[in-house]
Order: structure tokens, then C-alpha cells, then sequence
């Protein structure tokens, strides 16, 4: 039997690699991101839209010491970095594509 369930998520973790003088930093979050239908998905029109259109929550977000940031806060923090959001736009569209998403739901 097919469901239709109305708050399809799914979990994966996010790396995001952030350019720096020497080089570049990479750091890793867990996000919840919601599976939006082709309508919905189509009215949203750049990154920071989809990024903020998908993603459910975060987990795993810390401020620049270390300490893990509040839910509400780490999910508006995480939607302010570009790369971040550009992490989440990627990941989410290789989701959509792949055939472990599809057969999960």
C-alpha cells in the first residue's frame, strides 16, 4: 500500500567548506530537509529561497567557540551563510535525483 504522508522529511548531514586565508575550513551539520512537491519547489525563485523552503532543522550548529547554538538560532544562522546555503541547495537536488530518496518515500 502507498501512504501519502503530508510532511515528507528527510535527514542527511550538510558539508559546508568555507574559504580562508589559508585555504579553506570544512564543517559538517545534520539537516532535516522536507520534500517539496515540483509546484511548491518551482515557486520558490533563488538559493536563499529553496535553502529556506527546504530545510526543516538543523542539528550539530555551533557559534565561532564551539558551543552548540540554540535550534531556532543555529537554522537562522546555518540560512545566513552562503555556503551553507549553497551546500543545502546541492544536497538537496542530488537527493531529489537519487534513487535511495525515491524508494523511501
Amino acid at each position: 500500500m502507498f501512504k501519502i504522508t503530508k510532511d515528507k522529511t528527510f535527514e542527511r548531514e550538510v558539508t559546508v567548506v568555507t574559504p580562508t586565508d589559508k585555504g579553506s575550513t570544512t564543517g559538517t551539520f545534520t539537516g532535516v530537509f522536507r520534500i517539496l512537491n515540483e509546484g511548491a519547489l518551482h515557486e520558490l525563485s533563488d538559493d536563499g529561497d529553496i535553502a529556506r523552503g527546504v530545510l526543516k532543522s538543523v542539528k550539530d550548529v555551533g557559534d565561532e567557540n564551539g558551543n552548540e547554538l540554540p535550534p531556532d538560532e543555529a537554522l537562522e544562522a546555518v540560512l545566513a551563510d552562503t555556503g551553507a546555503v549553497t551546500a543545502i541547495t546541492v544536497l538537496y537536488f542530488k537527493e531529489r535525483k537519487s534513487k535511495n530518496l525515491r524508494r523511501k518515500n
